[in-house]
């Protein structure tokens, strides 16, 4: 237990120890775990790692551990937690520096008295995920429809390289580490863009019965000068047993199709910000143009922000124009009988979507084939986030991102050092 003395001695006694069952990343056992206090530790922990030639895995809220694909191997857990809180709050330049380790749910409560916030609202926050973690897996939430990828947020970085040197990048330098899923260097601070909080926000639902629709619908919203902040689409998974009943014949109702007149499977809601009476007027004004049974919400529907199907579920990110993620949604629909569930933000050019787990690993891999071939020939492109080992291995080869990747991922670390045998994500995903 010499090495594990070592890390003790960096970081101290009650901060480094032996793995236990519970201790993994990507469903891979850890040797240890350590949680530096500073970017100094954090530095020499990982410079300690590769003299004793250790893989490194980073680990924030544990939200994502599970995101792009199984390490080979995982020597040393690098626990961010305690690289927490406030480091600079430069209110006039709407600015905020914080650790890694800030649960994004705990920013908020402090911004608010003084009329700022982060525009960053991902799935993962109110589950404990963290600053470095969204950044380092490059997840927004609806708000990206304002703010655009999550490196439009970063001012800039304080990182750890491979070897073990802390170093600062900014501008598009910063923005090229989101996505990295701590394959490029582990993430200790961030400065953060910060926007004027809104007066007043409110919140518009309608339910829509195909995916055409979604999309008419959505673009109504885009190119509306409404205030609008963010449109978030919805497009639950089939009961497995209903999708296989054939169709029935359409009935009539007072001459026009019965389920017409019923609230559709899907949803568009829309986020609408501005003073208290120009937010609720705007918000009436848009339940008017999308008709149907459009309505203003004082809260988002439950759906709003989260990750569609469940945790053992297939995830994908699928990104690139509207129209390509239309024609996508009609792909998976088809592929899946009914059973993939979407949701995101369709205007922003970016959504996420389930596959069943249950489904056999071969179908999982023809389907996600399908599916990048539809996006890359609309310019669009297809990420598989979470899903069994075997399904990221079938996947490498037809991998059209994996070039790219790799190249990254030689260049700032030859040794593979961080989360060996897995690859960073897009950057501007």
């Amino acid at each position: 237990m010499a090495l594990l003395a070592e890390l003790q001695e960096i970081c101290g006694r009650a901060h480094a120890r032996a793995a236990g069952p519970g201790d993994m990343a990507g469903g891979v056992r850890a040797a240890f775990v350590a949680t530096p206090g500073s970017a100094e530790e954090l530095a020499a922990l990982v410079a300690h790692a590769g003299g004793h030639g250790l893989a490194v895995v980073p680990v924030g809220g544990g939200t994502k551990a599970d995101w792009g694909g199984p390490p080979s191997t995982v020597d040393l857990i690098l626990d961010t937690v305690r690289l927490a809180g406030w480091h600079k709050h430069e209110t006039g330049e709407l600015r905020a520096t914080v650790g890694a380790g800030t649960r994004l749910r705990d920013l908020d409560p402090l911004l608010r008295p003084t009329g700022q916030r982060l525009a960053l609202d991902p799935a993962s926050m109110w589950a404990g995920g963290t600053v470095g973690g969204a950044l380092a897996a490059a997840e927004t939430g609806p708000l990206r429809h304002f703010t655009g990828p999550v490196g439009n947020l970063v001012d800039a970085i304080d990182y750890v390289d491979a070897e073990g040197h802390v170093r600062t990048v900014r501008a598009l330098a910063a923005a090229a580490l989101c996505g990295s899923l701590g394959t490029l260097g582990v993430i200790a601070t961030a400065t953060l863009r910060l926007h004027p909080r809104p007066p007043a926000t409110v919140w518009l639902r309608r339910s829509v019965t195909n995916p055409a629709e979604l999309y008419e619908l959505m673009l109504l919203m885009e190119t509306t000068p409404l205030g609008v902040a963010a449109v978030e689409a919805d497009w639950p998974a089939a009961d497995p047993v209903l999708a296989r009943v054939p169709r029935q014949r359409v009935a009539m109702e007072d001459g026009q199709p019965a389920a017409a007149l019923r609230p559709g499977p899907g949803s568009i809601a829309v986020q609408i910000e501005g003073t208290n009476a120009g937010a609720l007027d705007r918000v009436q004004t848009a339940a008017t143009l999308l008709g149907g049974d459009a309505a203003p919400l004082p809260q988002p529907p439950a759906w709003w922000g989260r990750l569609p199907g469940g945790p053992d579920d297939i995830l994908l990110r699928l990104g690139g124009p509207p129209a390509a993620l239309n024609a996508v949604e009609y792909t998976l629909r088809d592929a899946t009988a009914g059973t993939a569930s979407m949701r995101g933000s369709v205007g922003a050019g970016v959504i996420m979507a389930a596959l069943p787990g249950h489904l056999a690993m071969d179908r999982v891999v023809s389907i996600i084939e399908a599916t990048r071939y539809t996006m890359t020939g609309r310019e669009g492109w297809c990420t598989l986030l979470r899903g069994p080992a075997g399904v990221h291995a079938e996947l490498r080869a037809s991998d059209p991102d994996r070039p790219d990747a790799a190249r990254r991922k030689t260049a700032a670390d030859p040794d593979g050092r961080f989360a060996p045998g897995r690859l960073p994500l897009r950057s501007r995903g």
